[in-house]
């Protein structure tokens, strides 16, 4: 079998459906290991409990529940199934569902440390400073006031903090799946206007959690810009004023 040999972890496989499940969250991390570059896992349970020191039947019956649907999931892909077999007639070798998904996520998240890292980042914003400067008609007639003293960064955090006071997320929609959204948008660099999210909540709130979680991750998988109903699919309310909600 040929191995990564690096397998990044998300924060998510610890809030997740498998939090508090033992052996569960333990071997997952080592089935990850296990994958080659395509995301198959092609040993033996017998391997598998020699490697992590489980016994054979531990072993055989979580990668048994790594197989089945799991409606819970984040994820809408084999109905949240984390383990798809290879072939029917043998009970072991397994693709894992989502490995291109997440190897993507953090070869882009890698690629984004390096740019910060060896300064292509702010080469890149020096660039579209000098292609849109400021002229002195963007403060004509602005007297200065305490806010106008505020450095770039000072004021740059004053404003996502307002932004972040106005936006409030209904009860229905999961706050761990919108923050994968927004993770999502930063990944690709898209900015967005607190009217733009007001707009995209406001669309999640008239269906209910299953399907927002699902047009959310659709729209992640498929590298969309926005949020968008999947077809067929009927609101279940209309927007109206008094909807639990949850800020954020």
């Amino acid at each position: 079998m040929s191995s990564n040999g690096y397998t990044p972890l998300f924060g998510s496989l610890t809030t997740g459906t498998l939090c508090g499940k033992w052996p569960d969250i333990g071997l997952w991390p080592i089935v990850l290991s296990l994958a080659d570059k395509n995301g198959v896992v092609d040993v033996t349970h017998q391997y598998i409990s020699t490697v992590t020191g489980l016994a054979l039947s531990e072993v055989v019956e979580c990668m048994k529940r790594f197989c089945q649907p799991d409606y819970g999931s984040r994820s809408s892909a084999e109905s949240g199934a984390r383990l798809l077999l290879l072939e029917d007639h043998r009970e072991w070798g397994w693709q894992i569902v989502n490995h291109s998904l997440y190897r993507e996520r953090a070869r882009l998240m890698s690629q984004n440390n390096a740019q910060v890292a060896d300064g292509r980042n702010a080469e890149k914003v020096r660039r579209y400073k000098e292609r849109h400067p400021k002229t002195p008609a963007d403060t004509a007639g602005h007297p200065q006031t305490p806010r106008d003293t505020l450095s770039d960064s000072d004021a740059n955090k004053e404003k996502k903090a307002a932004i972040a006071a106005e936006v409030v997320l209904h009860e229905s929609l999961p706050k761990e799946t919108w923050e994968e959204w927004l993770a999502h948008r930063k990944e690709k660099r898209l900015t967005m206007s607190p009217r733009a999210l007001k707009t995209q909540l406001k669309l999640l709130a008239r269906y209910d959690s299953a399907t927002q979680r699902e047009m959310i991750e659709t729209s992640i998988n498929a590298g969309w810009e926005g949020i968008f109903a999947p077809k067929g699919a009927k609101p279940t309310q209309e927007p109206r004023r008094g909807l639990p909600t949850l800020r954020v």
